[in-house]
């Protein structure tokens, strides 16, 4: 009998919480339980767990993942990866992009939670978002939150875009977000950002691409000096911007338009 060594990386917001998932594929399915690790107290929010699985079952490439919640301290996924040891062309990733918290108590994150969460594979494509921080004061933020929207042909939907162990949205700075597990968007037209943070943000601009869409040139889009905040006094938790809007600054970004 031959075994199958997987290993499932979830990153999570906060909250204590035991529960199981459910691994889809076109050939088979696997449920196991998942919990946080030994000794350590509850997901902590930003946090990525590891979990090694082995059993004899061979799941082939992964569809979607169902995971269901054990306990009504509510808790949050962001992204979850699934790969078999051996076999890395068959990794695939699915984000909550819902953005639900998992909970018994359907009356926890205003009455919007929910105990069994279904996220499905979206694709293969990665991206890579170049996003500059306006150099105004207080521009910066450091608990935005923010997730994005990339509309082409079809629409790829991120997770929380934050680099580990790195101060992003820093004024004057850019950073670079790498997103695998995408839908392929096609021709990239527009972006809708999206964030849950009250730490207001003002970005300058953003570069999307895509390295295997290498047919597809990068799109740069510009900001209006919006706010993004959940604050509606000082700007707006959503923006949808697309290529030829706001047109402004340096002429090499320009022509990569």
């Amino acid at each position: 009998k031959q075994w199958y060594q997987r290993r499932v990386a979830i990153t999570a917001g906060g909250g204590e919480s035991v529960g199981r998932f459910t691994l889809f594929t076109a050939d088979d399915s696997d449920e196991e339980e998942v919990e946080e690790d030994d000794g350590v107290d509850g997901f902590t929010s930003g946090s990525t767990y590891i979990f090694n699985l082995e059993n004899d079952i061979y799941l082939g490439t992964l569809l979607y993942v169902n995971i269901s919640s054990g306990s009504d301290n509510a808790w949050q996924l962001d992204w979850m990866m699934v790969e078999t040891e051996g076999l890395p062309g068959i990794t695939r990733y699915v984000y909550n992009t819902e953005t639900l918290h998992l909970s018994t108590d359907s009356s926890d994150d205003d009455n919007t939670a929910v105990d069994l969460l279904e996220m499905e594979v979206q694709g293969t494509e990665i991206y890579y978002l170049v996003i500059e921080t306006a150099n105004k004061t207080d521009a910066g933020s450091d608990s935005i939150h923010l997730k994005a929207i990339i509309h082409g042909a079809n629409d790829a939907k991120t997770g929380y875009l934050d680099n580990e162990d790195r101060d992003d949205f820093v004024v004057g700075e850019n950073d670079v977000f790498i997103v695998p597990g995408m839908r392929k968007a096609g021709n990239v037209q527009c972006i809708t950002l999206l964030c849950w943070g009250d730490d207001s943000w003002e970005f300058d601009w953003i570069v999307v691409f895509s390295i295997k869409s290498y047919s597809q040139p990068p799109r740069v889009f510009w900001n209006n000096e919006t706010v993004l905040t959940t604050n509606g006094d000082e700007g707006v938790n959503e923006y949808y911007v697309c290529r030829n809007d706001n047109q402004w600054g340096s002429d090499e970004l320009i022509e990569l338009v």
